[in-house]
């Protein structure tokens, strides 16, 4: 039996919470959801119903700054416990990671060491990089532990980052029930290999910001996809680098002012 805690967030954590408290082998000791701030309103009733439908008694914890040193969440942090972060938003404290010996795993939607750190289907897609999944090792640095398993996306279209999300999220689900039921202590990883991109979670609204105060070359190249646009169906034509043609349409809508 595996006694399990999980560290869970967004429809992915729904589903895997879904997954593990079916199976006979593994023991969910407590959850731990991202704080209030960072989740959505109606998230805990979510997993009470999943618990519940289960008939399931499981302590649900919300992450505060003072939840790793709390002896309500310490007394789980047996020996030989596992734990699964999915998509969870908050730092492992070192203390914590220690006490799981290398048997805290995370799911993370990006091809590591490609997109460690915050947003990273985002950045991949700014830095022209390739898009994957990855399960991987929890250390006490931001996603640089030993891989377990990853798969690279394949995108033969302009997807656009939801889009790209979506198929992460399938994707993550899909490596994670086939990786589940043979992991253990013995199971084999490997160190990430290349220096990798690494973002902070402030890089991203800094961009926005900037984006928002001086527009520059976006508003020309909005301009111009516009002009480009007639009456009779012509529209702007971009060719991608595997020689695809696409047609370019715009949907603006004015929000303020």
């Amino acid at each position: 039996m595996k006694n399990l805690i999980l560290f869970m967030n967004g429809k992915l954590g729904l589903e895997i919470l879904d997954f593990l408290i079916k199976r006979e082998d593994t023991n969910i000791s407590t959850i731990v959801l991202n704080s209030s701030k960072k989740i959505r309103s109606d998230y805990m009733s979510q997993v009470r119903e999943i618990l519940s439908s289960n008939e399931a008694d499981i302590e649900v914890f919300q992450y505060s700054k003072n939840l790793w040193e709390s002896l309500e969440f310490s007394r789980y942090l047996i020996p030989q416990v596992f734990g699964v972060s999915i998509l969870f938003g908050h730092i492992f404290s070192e203390n914590v990671i220690d006490k799981f010996r290398g048997n805290l795993i995370n799911l993370h939607p990006s091809l590591l060491p490609i997109g460690r750190g915050a947003d990273p289907i985002f950045w991949s897609m700014v830095d022209e990089l390739s898009q994957g999944v990855t399960i991987h090792r929890v250390d006490k640095s931001i996603d640089t532990g030993e891989i377990f398993i990853q798969q690279k996306i394949i995108i033969d279209s302009w997807l656009n980052s939801g889009q790209i999300y979506d198929l992460a999220m399938k994707k993550l689900l899909d490596l994670f029930i086939e990786f589940y039921p043979g992991w253990d202590e013995a199971s084999a990883s490997m160190p990430q290999i290349g220096e990798g991109t690494y973002h902070k979670a402030h890089e991203l609204l800094d961009l926005k910001s900037k984006i928002l105060e001086s527009p520059g070359d976006l508003v020309k190249q909005l301009n111009l996809i516009q002009a480009l646009t007639y009456n009779d169906g012509r529209k702007a034509k971009v060719v991608l680098p595997n020689h695809e043609i696409w047609e370019v349409s715009l949907q603006l809508k004015r929000i303020q002012g």
